[in-house]
This record gives structure tokens, C-alpha cells and sequence, in this order.
């Protein structure tokens, strides 16, 4: 399945939105998981599982989700990861 880079942000944002354990109305790319979004272990590791099965991907090992705090950097690292596999394209 290849997606372009504004399919692959809206589908990362969608499933934020719906799993977050708060309710979101609007999502920025700064907001910090924990912080922001109401994020905890059990729901962070459920938003992995998701994006894992979503796209396809290997696990994210446990230091990469510790590095991942903002929904830019899920968007930055799933892109990658993504790209890696050459499942993506640009516009």
C-alpha cells in the first residue's frame, strides 16, 4: 500500500485522536503525548500497537518510544519508518 506524506499525517492524527484517553478537538504537532493528550503507558502502548498494525511496522523498540513525546516526532518516525520500506511517495 503506498500513501503520499498528507494521507500518512492524517491517518497518524486520526488514530491519536481516537485513542487518546481525553477528548481532542484540535491536534498541533508540538503537543507532548503525556503532557498535552492525557497519554499513559497502557493507552502509549496501545497508540503502537495501532500505528504498528496500521502501517505495517516492525515493533518500536522501547527506547524509540521514549525518545517519541510530541505528535511530530510519531509523524517524523513513522514516516521514516515507511519511507524505509518504500511505501510512501510525495506530492
Amino acid at each position: 500500500m503506498k500513501i503520499n506524506n498528507i494521507e500518512l499525517t492524517e491517518s497518524i492524527k486520526t488514530l491519536i485522536i481516537e485513542l487518546s484517553p481525553i477528548e481532542i478537538h484540535e491536534l498541533k504537532g508540538d503537543e507532548c503525548l503525556v503532557d498535552q493528550l492525557g497519554y499513559q503507558s497502557l493507552s502509549m502502548a496501545e497508540l503502537a500497537f495501532a500505528l504498528e498494525d496500521k502501517f505495517k511496522l516492525a515493533p518500536i523498540d522501547r527506547a524509540t518510544a521514549q525518545r517519541i513525546q510530541t505528535v511530530d516526532n510519531i509523524i517524523a518516525y513513522i514516516e521514516e519508518q515507511v519511507k524505509r520500506e518504500g511505501n510512501i511517495y510525495h506530492d
